[in-house]
């Protein structure tokens, strides 16, 4: 669920499409990078990070908030650390997955 999540969330960020990495690497990080096609952009929404940042469900959670709010509330219920770090035309979402 945390996987696809990302990935669905990657994938709204990139409205004029791009490529999508995803990465595990031995220490159990998982890695989520979204790259926009050349000349377009790829951007969270300031909203859709809001949701995916608090703890609260947003009162009324929208197409851009939903997603974001859902992913967050996963990733803290497992204990999973998440981050995310955009730059121009990219986005990188970084999550600690949890040992088994």
């Amino acid at each position: 669920k945390l996987m696809l999540n990302t990935v669905l969330l990657a994938a709204a960020a990139m409205p004029r499409g791009g490529a999508i990495e995803v990465a595990v690497d031995d220490g159990g990080r998982l890695s989520v990078i979204a790259r926009a096609a050349p000349g377009a952009s790829a951007s969270l929404d300031a909203a859709a990070l809001t949701a995916l940042e608090s703890a609260d469900v947003p009162q009324a959670p929208t197409t851009k908030t939903a997603q974001a709010a859902y992913l967050g509330q996963v990733a803290r219920a497992l204990g999973a650390g998440l981050s995310v770090k955009q730059a121009p035309g990219t986005i990188r979402f970084e999550l600690g997955l949890p040992k088994p």
